[in-house]
């Protein structure tokens, strides 16, 4: 399904995420999260996330949707991104997600292989505490139980990754994506 920036959804489900957040942000860079109106993406809440960035430079999980929390089945909520998706997942991804705060940036990927056993296609988004600052990531994750054999290596594997600047909603360079 084309969405908007020419992504090609797997499940239409975030497209409304992504117009609300476009929406919400209004003359700003990035909305504040108290602006995010879960009601606006009912079908998307059980696979919605929400990562802080801590003083000591780790995300900790602050709230985990039923779906989420049933994919990774462990308990996320409070706990360091690096422990629930392993530290050599984390080298990437970490990196990614401060992209998203720092610059900030829109993400959207495509992974086959992950530190669970099936496909994923997943948003994150920066939201901003009502000062400003930016040290949350707002994600959806869905999960497809569908898979090959060959899938079941817990090794990171990432199909697609593309990011937009959130200022401008330029694509960044495939070059500047940590990798």
């Amino acid at each position: 399904m084309s969405g908007i920036f020419g992504i090609d959804f797997k499940n239409e489900d975030f497209i409304p995420l992504l117009d609300h957040w476009l929406a919400r942000r209004g003359d700003r860079v990035v909305p504040l999260r108290r602006d995010i109106d879960p009601l606006a993406f009912p079908k998307l809440l059980p696979d919605c996330w929400i990562y802080r960035l801590q003083d000591n430079g780790e995300f900790h999980c602050t709230l985990a949707g039923d779906e989420i929390r049933q994919s990774w089945n462990q308990t996320l909520m409070g706990r360091p991104a690096r422990h629930v998706i392993g530290e050599n997942d984390y080298r990437y991804i970490g990196q990614r997600w401060r992209m998203v705060i720092e610059r900030p940036a829109l993400l959207y990927s495509t992974q086959r292989k992950m530190n669970i056993p099936k496909r994923s296609e997943r948003l994150v988004l920066p939201v901003a505490d009502d000062d400003g600052t930016i040290r949350q990531i707002l994600g959806a994750s869905r999960y497809d139980a569908n898979r090959d054999d060959d899938e079941l290596s817990p090794s990171f594997r990432s199909d697609d990754v593309r990011v937009w600047d959130a200022a401008t909603l330029e694509r960044v360079p495939d070059s500047e994506i940590p990798h």
